[in-house]
């Protein structure tokens, strides 16, 4: 399976509108205002539309999409179909009944969490493959999940810039991103303990190789920028950096960080491609 543009947007955007529709949900529940939730289920909504469009665009024949449901018994990808469609549709009333003051909010918006949890979970299973050496681990959901859930952190902190949001809620936010992002780090780390025992996947060749550019990007934009301006945050207040430079600061990184972890994640299950860069440049 190639890294092609569409497919790699899906993933990405599959996982930040499920991570800010978890983050919103959670936070409403323990007494954040319902419009920073609002806010934020909004976006999610939008991303869970651009993740369908880049997903059909991925298909050679796109037209043949409407079959995206036909093997819900045996394929992760038809039941990825089927959990983003009903996690829009969650969303979509979750959002309605707050703007309307509609009953069962509560119900609504833990079972479409639960269903968005369950898709991020799918969309990483459907690349546990024994055919694909550097895939076959259960770390790739389980990566999905935990990158889910930094991007819908910094996402739900981009709409709890202004003070709508107590300070101290938001310095629990930045805490809870925090420990995600590090909690991310030990996984990924051990991603690579899992890729050092793969013969067909030089670990070296990522790391300092053709690839080790592209690696250390991933590192530095998704870890230690990040984890930085938290850790600033939290030590020095807002006398040094204030929310919205943190937020936006923050979300961009990591979002910049998953592009590229998706897109190595790719690449590294095609070992010839991988370690040959002139032919990903074409012989440029």
């Amino acid at each position: 399976m190639e890294a092609g543009i569409p497919f790699v947007l899906y993933l990405l955007f599959g996982e930040l509108g499920a991570g800010s529709f978890w983050t919103a949900v959670i936070a409403e529940y323990r007494g954040v205002r319902s419009e920073i939730s609002r806010r934020c289920c909004i976006t999610a909504f939008i991303l869970m539309i651009l993740a369908g469009i880049s997903v059909v665009m991925h298909l050679t024949h796109p037209e043949h999409g409407i079959y995206g449901l036909s093997n819900l018994g045996t394929s992760w990808l038809s039941r990825d179909t089927l959990l983003i469609l009903l996690l829009g549709l969650l969303t979509l009333i979750y959002i309605l009944q707050s703007k309307f003051g509609l009953p069962g909010r509560t119900p609504v918006g833990f079972i479409g969490a639960l269903v968005g949890l369950v898709f991020v979970i799918s969309t990483g299973m459907a690349h546990v493959l024994p055919a694909r050496p550097a895939w076959n681990t259960f770390l790739i959901p389980l990566m999905d999940v935990v990158s889910a859930a930094v991007l819908g952190m910094f996402m739900f902190a981009t709409f709890s810039t202004g003070r709508d949001l107590p300070e101290q809620s938001f310095r629990n936010l930045c805490k809870a991103a925090g420990i995600a992002l590090i909690v991310q780090i030990i996984v990924e780390a051990g991603y690579l303990g899992y890729l050092s025992g793969v013969p067909e996947v030089s670990l070296g060749e990522l790391i300092y190789g053709g690839l080790g550019p592209f690696f250390w990007m991933r590192v530095i934009l998704g870890f230690v920028v990040p984890l930085i301006f938290v850790g600033v945050y939290l030590t020095k207040g807002e006398g040094t950096i204030s929310r919205k430079t943190l937020a936006i600061t923050c979300l961009l990184y990591v979002v910049a960080g998953a592009l590229i972890d998706i897109s190595l994640v790719h690449l590294i299950s095609e070992p010839v491609t991988l370690f040959r860069p002139e032919e990903i440049l074409g012989g440029v």
